[in-house]
């Protein structure tokens, strides 16, 4: 959820690079173990937003 609440503040033009990543060496991973399965974790974000019915940009206030 915190990262889809940055993802909602976020100017809807702004190009995201990465949300998760692979680590190098799974059998070496330590920590944090949720990023083991970076394409479940996608899925995780993509299904949550789609529940919550928001996309990135929904609560961005441009300053002036």
């Amino acid at each position: 959820d915190l990262v889809i609440d940055y993802l909602e503040l976020l100017p809807p033009n702004v190009i995201i690079q990465r949300l998760t990543g692979d680590p190098p060496a799974r059998a070496r991973l330590v920590a944090p173990m949720w990023a083991k399965d970076k394409a479940k974790n996608l899925q995780l974000i993509k299904e949550r937003m789609e529940q919550r019915d928001t996309w990135q940009g929904k609560k961005f206030k441009k300053f002036t």
